[in-house]
């Protein structure tokens, strides 16, 4: 005799919320940079987080005009300068799962702490004043 449809669906169904209850009661292990660290170039990764030398991310920014255009005007390379501080907002908006706008709202709290009007002054006073490592 054949079994109908809605049986072998229900089974199917109870199974993976069996599957679901029993991977959720067992738990995660969250993975740590330990977990990465392999080989040679792991070791030597942890003797130098050990130590404090790891490197620190860096993002290098170089605007340059197009070959042939001849020298970057002020006001282009202020312009770009805007371009690429908009796009910041917006990586830095999703690196950290929050809206642009949110993004501008604690970059302004920031520059109203430092007294300044834009991040490239901000970033130089933090540094005079310590609030940044130099790297």
């Amino acid at each position: 005799m054949r079994r109908p449809p809605l049986v072998g669906i229900g089974g199917w169904l109870v199974f993976v919320v069996l599957c679901l209850g029993v991977g959720i009661s067992v738990g995660t292990n969250a993975a740590t940079t330990e977990d990465f660290r392999i080989g040679e170039a792991g070791r030597g990764e942890a003797i130098a987080a050990e130590g404090g030398l790891q490197q620190r991310p860096v993002e290098h920014v170089l605007i340059t005009a197009k070959p042939g255009t001849g020298e970057l005007d002020v006001a282009a390379a202020a312009s770009a300068a805007a371009d690429i501080s908009a796009r910041m907002g917006k990586q830095i908006g999703r690196r950290l799962v929050i809206g642009e706008a949110t993004v501008k709202t604690h970059l302004l709290r920031i520059f109203a702490k430092l007294d300044v009007s834009d991040r490239t002054r901000a970033v130089i006073v933090a540094l005079e004043r310590g609030l940044l490592a130099r790297s």
